[in-house]
């Protein structure tokens, strides 16, 4: 698996990293070295973590959230905010599936840095975190768990570019020879 960067993402520096440690109070270092190296991306081929022995074939990995994105783009830094408002500062979100369902890293005393997965149709208002479900113990087992799908999505942006590009290299002919 690569990692595609995201487009909206800014450069990560270490004095952002230590804002972020400074804000979450913990932060594992294999995440940090991850979003230090990467800041979040696409990854490429698209990539699931599996889920053994079970009707579900696994759970679909769309994006790693950056810390630092360009402007007019949600960063690490406000999801944590939103997530914080709504579910507390047990959890911070680091993906998502595009379906609306978020990729969790704990960051309770008894499971720093351990993986859940947050389905938003499993929500049970009464206790919101009954239904997380583990995937594992650290970012790294996480990542190493992910296995490619046989799809990757095609790049769209990179296609329409090349076809504008086409349209502008192609030579232009006066008005009056369509005639």
């Amino acid at each position: 698996m690569t990692i595609k960067p995201n487009k909206s993402a800014g450069i990560l520096t270490q004095e952002l990293s230590n804002h972020l440690r400074c804000r979450l109070k913990v932060l594992p270092q294999d995440y940090e070295q991850f979003l230090l190296l990467h800041n979040g991306g696409i990854p490429v081929p698209e990539v699931m973590f599996p889920i053994p022995n079970s009707d579900n074939d696994g759970f679909r990995l769309s994006e790693f959230f950056p810390i630092h994105c360009t402007e007019g783009v949600e960063g690490l830094d406000l999801q944590i905010e939103e997530w914080q408002m709504d579910f507390g500062e047990g959890f911070v979100p680091i993906g998502e599936d595009g379906l609306g369902n978020y990729f969790l890293l704990s960051l309770h005393t008894e499971s720093v840095g351990h993986v859940f997965f947050h389905d938003h149709e499993l929500i049970d208002e009464e206790d919101r975190f009954s239904k997380l479900v583990h995937l594992a113990d650290s970012f790294s087992a996480f990542q190493s768990a992910l296995v490619d799908t046989d799809y990757t999505e095609p790049d769209w942006e990179a296609k329409r570019e090349a076809e504008i590009q086409q349209i502008l290299s192609t030579p232009k002919r006066p008005w009056w020879r369509f005639w």
